[in-house]
């Protein structure tokens, strides 16, 4: 009844471009590198992200910066004693404002998205 399409996450019009994602790494990377980054940016990544997956204002961008550490550790195969509060975290700061919801509802999906493991 529904297809795929319908539910692109990047027709959502808070995503950032791929160009303007791949753009918030500098000058750490090649040309080339870049491309990956832009195709893979709503896929599944080993590594911290450099800037918010939504247009966020600078102060809550910083915050999903580090939510997404978090996450990367929450999601990890190694166990950890802090994999609980970095949950918690998580949740609490979604639930405390309201312009971080999307973008960690953003966070969890990218990285279930070609995520093997």
């Amino acid at each position: 009844m529904f297809g795929t399409q319908m539910f692109q996450l990047c027709e959502y019009g808070f995503v950032r471009s791929p160009k303007e994602f791949a753009k918030a790494y500098g000058r750490m990377v090649g040309s080339g590198k870049k491309e990956d980054l832009q195709r893979g940016m709503l896929e599944y990544q080993k590594g911290p992200i450099p800037t918010s997956l939504l247009r966020l204002e600078p102060k809550l961008e910083k915050i999903a910066v580090g939510n997404f550490k978090r996450l990367l550790r929450f999601m990890s195969d190694r166990p950890r004693e802090e994999v609980m509060r970095d949950g918690q975290l998580i949740i609490d700061g979604a639930m405390n404002n309201v312009g971080l919801r999307d973008e960690v509802y953003c966070q969890v999906i990218k990285q279930l998205i070609k995520n093997y493991d």
